[in-house]
């Protein structure tokens, strides 16, 4: 009997840890389950399949304008362009060695035409549908014909609310699914906001946690990174004043400062804050650094994944970058509730740490919560992925 074939939509070639660990977590669990999979990667080439109302003109202006991603690698320094350079290069190792089955489609057409052959799509995780996806045809599913299952996996909204004139786009995608969930419980809000309470969403744990510590570690081993005892910090964000408290904490306990250079944003201080700066790191080194560590500073939402599958001691900050119009740190409070952990977020980013009290994570009762949860989202896979 022939395997089911399923089409997934995902993040491949980001340079982001998450984007990257997350599509590679996503492909392993459905294969596991007993499915082929193929990766579909989109290039529109000028055949744009959009969804108009009236309503869309808003979001025309409001994008009309709006810095591309690169804008972002415009003008960098010396050093900073040298890490993104590095991180693209690790990027594409990591794709090219542990990811497989990628398919680019180039226009529209080709995307119709290639979900013919798949018995279900699915799109996972990661901030996949900000307000405004349901205008397009990838994203928003458009090209999967009918009699094709369409699964959602904890795709994260990334927002609370959307703008009225997404509503009426945005129902109609999420009516299409034949499986809806999303990552965090303000997601769910949100789709019941627009679609009605009638509308069944689940919410569930960031592919990620599919895969358990022992899982993690047969798939990507664990290597030493440093001969020494280190904290580790990895901030996305610009906010100097987190990364003197992670600088504060680390000589407070008499360690060395391990940062791992972000390519998403830029501070004055990245080079000479640490005791050791890590350029070019890929998804593979990001997790054995994590593993390594005594202690772990970031404002990543999958920093923080990794730090509780393997059982690590952390602290999370909110993603402060400048000219950000949105929080999108839900994400965040969703997750530290989730795991009863809210004591590990740092709100007062001038922590004196001579003056605190630290109380180590409790292990046993957050790893229960994580093992549950798991065993909710791998139940819901083989529901959406069980074809009679």
């Amino acid at each position: 009997m022939n395997k089911r074939k399923v089409g997934l939509i995902l993040v491949p070639e980001h340079t982001n840890y998450g984007a990257q660990l997350q599509s590679y977590a996503t492909q392993q669990v459905v294969e596991a389950i007993g499915c082929d999979t193929e990766i579909l990667l989109y290039n529109a080439n000028g055949q744009r399949n959009l969804k108009f109302y009236w309503g869309m003109i808003p979001w025309f202006i409001n994008n009309f304008r709006k810095p591309s991603r690169e804008d972002r690698y415009k003008n960098l320094d010396v050093e900073h362009a040298e890490n993104h350079r590095l991180r693209k290069l690790a990027s594409k190792e990591f794709k090219d060695q542990y990811l497989k089955n990628t398919h680019l489609c180039v226009g529209f057409n080709e995307l119709v035409q290639v979900a013919q052959s798949f018995d279900a799509v699915l799109i996972g995780s990661d901030q996949m549908w900000p307000a405004g996806v349901a205008f397009g045809g990838f994203i928003s599913m458009r090209f999967v014909p009918e009699g094709v299952r369409k699964i959602s996996y904890a795709t994260s909204c990334g927002v609370t609310s959307y703008p009225k004139y997404c509503y009426k786009s945005s129902a109609e995608m999420w009516r299409s699914f034949d499986f809806l969930s999303t990552r965090e419980e303000q997601g769910k809000k949100l789709i019941q906001d627009v679609c009605g309470k009638d509308i069944k969403v689940e919410v569930l744990c960031d592919p990620t946690y599919l895969l358990s510590k022992q899982e993690w570690e047969e798939r990507i081993p664990t290597k030493q990174m440093l001969d020494e005892k280190y904290v580790l910090c990895y901030l996305i964000g610009n906010d100097v004043t987190q990364k003197m408290c992670a600088k504060r904490y680390a000589q407070k306990h008499g360690l060395k400062l391990v940062a791992l250079m972000s390519n998403e944003s830029v501070s004055e201080i990245d080079m000479t804050f640490p005791d050791l700066n890590i350029m070019g790191a890929g998804p593979v080194d990001f997790i054995n650094w994590i593993r390594g560590s005594v202690c772990f500073f970031t404002d990543s939402f999958h920093g923080l994944a990794f730090s509780v599958i393997h059982e690590k001691q952390f602290y999370v900050f909110y993603r402060h970058k400048s000219g950000t119009e949105k929080s999108r740190n839900s994400r965040i409070d969703n997750i530290i509730d989730m795991w009863g952990v809210k004591e590990r977020l740092i709100v007062d980013e001038k922590r004196d740490w001579d003056s605190y009290t630290e109380v180590p994570v409790d292990y046993k009762s957050v790893s229960e919560k994580v093992a549950q949860k798991r065993e909710e989202g791998l139940s819901y896979l083989k529901c959406a992925l069980t074809f009679n």
